[in-house]
């Protein structure tokens, strides 16, 4: 996770190849990283970025049921490695 200032834009486009906070993760991991979201240029806030499709895979399944049980208007309680998280 990392707090983007409103500045940089979060991934390539023609003419901003290297001023990218995609291209700046991966030029400090040394490794390819995929993008959780976006967010535009000239907005400030945290961009989520991963080294692995799984971890991008499960992270967009807990937005999408958040959201739905929200809009729903159920309660919700996030699911912890394929069971409901409680208080320990």
């Amino acid at each position: 996770i990392i707090d983007k200032p409103s500045n940089p834009p979060c991934h390539s486009t023609v003419d901003n190849h290297l001023e990218n906070v995609l291209h700046q993760f991966e030029s400090l991991t040394k490794k390819p990283a995929l993008l959780g979201g976006r967010l535009d240029h000239d907005t400030s806030g945290l961009c989520v970025l991963s080294l692995g499709i799984n971890f991008l895979r499960y992270y967009n399944m807990l937005l999408r049921t958040k959201t739905s049980k929200i809009l729903d208007g159920e309660s919700f309680t996030p699911i912890r490695k394929g069971r409901e998280a409680g208080p320990r």
